[in-house]
């Protein structure tokens, strides 16, 4: 897997032999999302933290190479990390959750045009009783402050983005852990 993190970063992994998620630098737009991906770490993994890093695991080398010419002076890591300490997901399936979508998973043999119509109107009905509950249904919302059972609705939806059976075949994958550990790294790159 690929993460890129900046020097003060790299230099805090190499003197102390660990670096761990600082979620003060979280984007403040996307609290609740985060909040809630942490959750699942802490729920999943054999490890725990107050914050989570972020890595490429699988088809995402153009980002990693469009974030490395954005981001000079950065370290590209290469580690590998224990399966038990490294939560996967599907990477556009992640979106959903920024966006506060419900998901609905594509079936194993279905195409995009029998996935929409039998998704559009599960998505459409879930809006509908969000807007009966008066909040909004646009873009990213803070659906901690929903009624319980519309957000437990949306939480569990949202659990299949760590499910592979449900990624499109091509499907990008990315990564959180709590903590890259020095001996984690197989290779560091200067960018």
């Amino acid at each position: 897997m690929w993460t890129t993190q900046g020097e003060f970063a790299y230099r805090v992994l190499a003197v102390t032999g660990v670096l761990r998620a600082d979620p003060v630098l979280a984007d403040p737009d996307f609290q609740a999302a985060y909040s809630w991906m942490r959750r699942e770490a802490d729920r999943r993994l054999t490890t725990t933290g107050p914050g989570l890093l972020w890595l490429y695991a699988r088809g995402l080398r153009s980002e990693v190479r469009r974030s490395a010419r954005q981001t000079p002076g950065e370290v590209l890591l290469e580690v590998a990390i224990p399966r038990d300490r490294a939560l996967l997901s599907g990477f556009a399936q992640w979106h959903e959750v920024l966006n506060t979508s419900l998901i609905v998973p594509m079936l194993h043999g279905e195409t995009d045009d029998e996935w929409w119509v039998r998704a559009e109107p599960l998505k459409d009905d879930f809006e509908a009783r969000i807007r009966a509950a008066g909040h909004d249904t646009v873009g990213m919302q803070d659906h901690r402050l929903w009624p319980d059972d519309l957000r437990v609705e949306i939480e569990m939806s949202w659990r299949s983005i760590f499910d592979p059976s449900t990624w499109h075949p091509r499907e990008h994958v990315q990564c959180v852990v709590h903590e890259i550990c020095a001996e984690h790294v197989v290779k560091a790159t200067r960018i």
